[in-house]
């Protein structure tokens, strides 16, 4: 099981706006890691902006790559994307990841944030790892 990206995203917005995000690119070399950041985000941003509040789906792509989302009722959403991730784990975490953001994170961040990136939680990293 490797995680490459974990990104929470306001569901609310079109087109969806990534929150904050952490990626794990280390074994690529630079021109790779940017042009696999910007697909994650863009892939993210699109499957965020399909799917309803309180819905979880999840699709595997070529190479093993699996992709898994959870749109929160409250309009904020998360994303995993890695290898050989199992459903059950993503369904745990992503809730698990979302519950903690929306603690610490005041609702009046995430809906005044104009750009990606533009809300501070460090502890999205974290998950990369669970």
């Amino acid at each position: 099981m490797k995680t490459y990206y974990v990104g929470v995203l306001d569901s609310t917005k079109k087109p969806a706006l990534q929150l904050c995000a952490a990626y794990e690119l280390s074994e690529f070399c630079r021109l790779i890691k940017q042009k696999f950041r910007y697909l994650m985000t863009k892939v993210s941003k699109t499957l965020t902006e399909e799917m309803g509040a309180g819905q979880q789906e999840s699709f595997m792509e070529e190479g093993g790559f699996v992709i898994h989302c959870y749109n929160h009722s409250e309009g904020v959403a998360g994303v995993i994307i890695a290898v050989d991730y199992p459903d059950q784990a993503a369904y745990r975490v992503l809730p698990t990841l979302l519950d903690q953001f929306m603690s610490e994170v005041p609702l009046t961040s995430i809906r005044t944030a104009a750009k990606d990136g533009d809300v501070l939680f460090p502890a999205v990293c974290d998950y990369l790892y669970k």
